[in-house]
């Protein structure tokens, strides 16, 4: 296994020499046979371990520090320990303990390798590892990329235990005399890993002996699968995924749905497009779903809100929301609904042909009709407003539907209010998109 284990670790460092090497070591067998390989290994390196105590077990999780402090010192290596509250952490973040445990660990190891400068993170998961990755994936669901169960190689982070089953660990900690500490907790059926390791697999390995091998192989294929998508996908992307930036620096992104159906297998595109956004797979489905509906309809990930309008889905990311100011005085600039600078000017002073020339973006008002100061709120339901050129009122709401003002921009659409002396307002203009036909330039 020494052999073995050394031709796989060198070929992982890639031809760099006498790397600086981090082993994660809990003091259970994976890891303490993982530090013994490294240990007695034939490749020149320069390795430090890293233990942590997570205070879940009491005296069981102080023995296992005090087996790694041991196995360190005799090895004579530096030894890094931190102690963490993890039920106090999962509580606070309102996460199970497995996760809290992870992202404490994981934190913690990157700390270390920036404060060091360690070339690799060695952690000690095994083949039997992956393949329960890959049935926690399947439950959870996952793209095909869950299918490919844990990396070997993830960038500064190496698992030179992957082509090893627990059995093949087993045999080598016993045989070498590897002091090592069972995890009591392994044994129980309460977590979700515990449960397919208990008692799932067993069953498994009854239909078929050779199970785990069978899940790597086809794991293999997956991979290689996976890979040659990715590189289809990114082929592709920048047809499918539009991105679109705004005079303020915000962007947002346009999937074109016509063009997404044209590709076959149009749901797993979309899938490749939305996952980056934080969309999980039901979600997908559901969008997928309403591609040939009506617009208007939202779909909400983490951090970004996806509206299927008209002929695209749009992707926008936390909008900026704008809050109500007071104006004193013109001239008056603020954002506007899409990201444009809006002006509101006087139109004392300009010519005719001047104030034709103007953009939308800049309202020229007649300020002799205006009672300072003014009012800029968000648009309300029920207002309504003289569109420059008309006569007649027209309601806010139905004005955006016009413009085509989808839903999610519809939420920073402000107006300019004009509170006249009797106390009513008046709009004056919907900013960035139209000036009341009573505030006009004269």
């Amino acid at each position: 296994m020494q052999s073995e284990f050394d031709a796989i670790l060198e070929k992982m460092f890639s031809g760099k020499e006498r790397p600086s090497v981090l082993l994660a070591v809990s003091g259970g067998m994976d890891s303490m046979c993982m530090a013994n390989l490294v240990r007695y290994s034939s490749l020149d390196m320069k390795a430090s371990v890293a233990h942590v105590n997570f205070s879940l077990r009491g005296e069981e999780s102080d023995s296992d520090e005090s087996l790694v402090r041991a196995f360190a010192d005799d090895w004579g290596v530096d030894l890094y320990v931190r102690r963490f509250d993890t039920l106090a952490y999962a509580a606070e973040n309102s996460v199970s303990v497995e996760m809290a445990a992870r992202d404490l660990r994981y934190r913690w190891f990157a700390e270390l390798i920036d404060e060091h400068g360690f070339d690799y993170l060695l952690i000690a998961h095994n083949a039997n590892d992956s393949v329960e990755t890959l049935f926690l994936n399947i439950v959870r669901g996952t793209g095909l990329r869950g299918l490919s169960g844990i990396k070997p190689v993830n960038g500064n982070i190496l698992r030179p235990l992957l082509g090893f089953k627990r059995r093949n660990i087993a045999d080598y900690v016993h045989y070498n005399k590897v002091p090592y500490h069972d995890d009591r907790t392994n044994f129980e059926s309460e977590y979700s890993r515990n449960k397919l390791r208990n008692i799932v697999f067993p069953e498994l390995e009854k239909i078929n002996s050779s199970f785990l091998n069978t899940v790597s192989r086809d794991m293999a294929f997956f991979t290689q699968a996976s890979e040659i998508l990715d590189d289809l996908y990114m082929t592709h992307r920048d047809r499918l995924l539009k991105k679109i930036c705004l005079p303020d620096g915000t962007v947002y992104y346009e999937i074109d749905v016509k063009r997404l159906k044209g590709f076959k297998s149009p749901a797993y595109w979309l899938f490749r497009l939305l996952e980056p956004f934080g969309f999980n797979s039901s979600q997908v489905l559901k969008i997928y779903e309403v591609l040939d509906g009506q617009p208007g309809k939202e779909f909400f990930s983490p951090s970004y809100c996806l509206l299927k309008d008209r002929n695209v889905l749009k992707i926008y990311g936390e909008a900026a929301e704008y809050g109500d100011e007071t104006v004193h005085a013109l001239p008056y600039e603020c954002g506007g609904h899409d990201g444009t600078r809006v002006s509101v000017i006087s139109s004392s002073g300009l010519s005719a042909d001047q104030i034709k020339g103007m953009p939308i973006s800049v309202h020229v008002i007649d300020e002799s009709r205006l009672v300072f100061p003014l009012h800029v709120r968000k648009w309300r339901r029920g207002d309504r407003f003289k569109p420059l050129g008309m006569d007649r009122f027209k309601k806010i709401s139905d004005f955006l539907v016009d413009r085509k003002i989808d839903r999610f921009s519809k939420r920073n659409v402000r107006v300019l209010v004009n509170v006249r002396a009797d106390g009513t307002e008046e709009i004056v203009a919907v900013l960035g998109l139209r000036t009341d036909n009573r505030y006009r330039a004269k």
